[in-house]
């Protein structure tokens, strides 16, 4: 998932998940930590029973995510949503391939008779388990509220969170699609590490390394 939010480009087959000898590969809109975002709130609300309708009002879910309501945050929804529907998944595993045309939820906007907005989604349970289970629990969905405005701090907090190894800035740049030259990406990320460490998302003793330069991102 990019780090400069979402692309107007598309991708095929992209590796997003793997454990083991499965491999899941996504195709579909590039897709952002904006849409990452909506995507673990829904798991989230919808955590007790997975593929059961949710029904939230869309005031709230923009609450939850850190965005104010209005016509902005609306269309940010709408918009993540539709990109999240519109998301298929290919599973390859030693065995062989298979392509199952099921999105990773369905989602619908209603007025209420109180003029509200009602969202009601349902997210697939075979999806959710085998993108979200087990890596998305461990986010701080709270602190990356506050970090909604900075992308780049959102991806430092969700490595801190699922892995322990050193992540080169390099490695950095290219996994989040940043068009930054790699100075001004070192600026960047600088940047966006104390942000997030202010946020009290990640460890304050998250630093890079004097030599190389690699990251060592630690969660609290």
């Amino acid at each position: 998932i990019a780090g400069d939010g979402h692309a107007s480009n598309t991708v095929f087959r992209y590796p997003v998940a793997k454990e083991g000898d499965t491999e899941a590969l996504a195709s579909g809109v590039l897709l952002g930590q904006a849409d990452l975002d909506v995507w673990m709130h829904c798991l989230k609300l919808a955590q007790d029973d997975l593929g059961a309708p949710v029904s939230i009002s869309v005031f709230q879910f923009l609450k939850l995510s850190g965005r104010k309501a209005g016509g902005g945050g609306y269309n940010w929804l709408e918009g993540s949503l539709t990109r999240l529907a519109l998301l298929r998944l290919t599973v390859k595993t030693a065995k062989g391939v298979l392509m199952n045309d099921e999105g990773v939820l369905t989602y619908r906007i209603e007025q209420s008779p109180t003029e509200a907005h009602i969202l009601t989604f349902q997210v697939n349970p075979k999806w959710a388990k085998l993108l979200g289970i087990g890596t998305w629990s461990t986010q701080r969905l709270d602190a990356r509220a506050k970090l909604s405005r900075s992308p780049l701090a959102q991806v430092l907090v969700t490595i801190a969170n699922s892995s322990k190894l050193p992540m080169s800035l390099n490695k950095l740049r290219t996994m989040t699609r940043s068009e930054s030259n790699p100075p001004e990406f070192k600026r960047l990320t600088a940047k966006a590490l104390a942000a997030a460490i202010e946020a009290g998302a990640i460890s304050d003793n998250s630093k890079p390394d004097k030599i190389t330069g690699d990251l060592h991102l630690k969660r609290l």
